[in-house]
């Protein structure tokens, strides 16, 4: 199973263990030193930055306790480490350090759990809203995908748990690009607490979603961000494929619907928003104002 927040903290390990060198150097600790307070022996702590053993998550959370203490007056030291965990390693698959937030990496740390703290959203419009007898037929026809703005919506478990039956009946899935998923775990440890609620809650729904067994992640080392990902899948897929797209994100439905309007040919794909207590409704695309514009499978398919 793959467990979103699991996945987020064993990529902060791996970082740290990536540029631990580097980071107990910029401290000004000798191997000797750093073991010492952190309770290791020299050698495990040899064996960690050669890579000879991995690095535990309570290796990992002795060391940034190590860090926290050292650099609390230090800004500049600290925005130093920032850098080296953010791009230590940066060519090796895994490796990953979203931006440390509040000077403290404990903090970070405990970020990486779920949390369903004060989140509130509010939503407007008046889109032609999707009952459920419909969303059944689109069910039945289509291959859904959902973007990480749409899974931060308040209200919009609520709705996956209306509609779970039907998709199971149907013997469909959603369909969530891994940049989505990565996304959402960035957006966990961002500086603006709104986000990182927004994306606690969106992490929250993503786990609800495989545990109900509602999910399917894709993706591929080519796949660049979550736009132009979405852009790619949909242009490929569109001529033998009835598609759907679920997003809050205007710019992007603005593009996706534009497929509607070229040469690729094929069916025409369906665009929709989630709306708290309305359920789904249809993005228009003559509404916006924007100008035109390894144990996961790739895209060489879509079928589930």
């Amino acid at each position: 199973m793959f467990d979103f927040y699991y996945q987020l903290r064993q990529k902060m390990i791996d970082s740290m263990q990536n540029s631990l060198r580097q980071v107990r150097q910029v401290l000004g600790l000798g191997v000797q030193e750093l073991s010492d307070i952190v309770g290791l022996t020299r050698q495990t702590l040899n064996n960690l930055e050669c890579k000879k053993s991995r690095m535990s998550a309570a290796q990992y959370l002795a060391i940034c306790a190590v860090i926290d203490y050292y650099t609390r007056d230090k800004p500049e030291q600290y925005a130093a480490i920032q850098t080296i965990l953010s791009s230590c390693g940066a060519e090796e698959r895994g490796t990953f350090f979203p931006s440390i937030n509040n000077n403290s990496l404990l903090k970070n740390w405990f970020l990486c759990f779920p949390d369903d703290s004060k989140i509130t959203e509010a939503f407007s419009g008046n889109r032609k809203v999707i009952t459920l007898k419909e969303f059944e037929g689109i069910a039945y026809s289509h291959k859904i995908f959902v973007d990480d703005t749409i899974l931060r919506q308040e209200g919009f478990d609520d709705w996956l748990r209306q509609v779970s039956d039907i998709m199971l009946d149907k013997g469909n899935r959603f369909l969530i690009p891994l940049k989505v998923i990565e996304n959402i775990q960035g957006g966990i440890l961002s500086p603006d607490p709104l986000t990182a609620g927004f994306s606690q809650r969106g992490m929250k729904v993503l786990t609800g979603m495989q545990q109900s067994g509602l999910m399917e992640i894709r993706g591929e080392k080519s796949d660049t961000n979550v736009m132009g990902t979405f852009i790619s899948v949909f242009a490929r897929f569109k001529h033998t494929n009835r598609l759907a797209l679920l997003t809050q994100n205007e710019k992007l439905a603005r593009q996706i619907l534009a497929l509607n309007n070229d040469d690729l040919g094929g069916f025409p794909i369906y665009v929709a928003q989630f709306a708290q207590g309305i359920g789904l409704r249809e993005w228009d695309a003559a509404e916006s104002e924007l100008p035109m514009g390894e144990a996961l499978n790739g895209w060489e398919t879509i079928e589930l």
